[in-house]
């Protein structure tokens, strides 16, 4: 009974501050809204992208959106979607062995969650470029 006490006068601090907050202009209920329908999902790292290529090595996609051109000193778009990713040496810390995948390393590395209606992976961006690893879904 005690616990529920507990959590229950919690809950009601929250609500009151939130009404203050919203009394007071500093929220609206639109803020509200989207604290509450918020998702929690795990921080994409350099190790989940080495795991995700280890797993799924023959099935691997890459489709290469921006890569750097040393003749513009800088970064060119590329649009030719993705194709199959041709794995080789798998210690190579720059590209993990995909060719066309390169990785800066040393925390300027860049990862967001990828999906579209064929494909599910992951998007990574650096100063060198950006690129989609991806499988095909089921």
């Amino acid at each position: 009974m005690q616990s529920f006490l507990f959590h229950f006068w919690n809950f009601q601090k929250q609500v009151l501050y939130l009404l203050y907050k919203l009394q007071i202009g500093l929220i609206t209920h639109k803020t509200i809204k989207m604290e509450s329908t918020k998702t929690t999902t795990k921080k994409i790292t350099l190790a989940t992208v080495k795991s995700f290529v280890k797993k799924n090595a023959d099935q691997l996609y890459i489709d290469v959106r921006r890569k750097f051109d040393g003749m513009i000193d800088g970064e060119r778009t590329i649009d030719d979607g993705f194709s199959k990713a041709a794995i080789s040496d798998l210690s190579n810390e720059h590209t993990l062995g995909v060719s066309g995948a390169w990785f800066v390393g040393s925390s300027r590395d860049y990862f967001n969650a990828y999906d579209d209606e064929n494909y599910t992976g992951i998007k990574v961006y650096n100063c060198c470029g950006s690129f989609i690893l991806a499988i095909k879904k089921s």
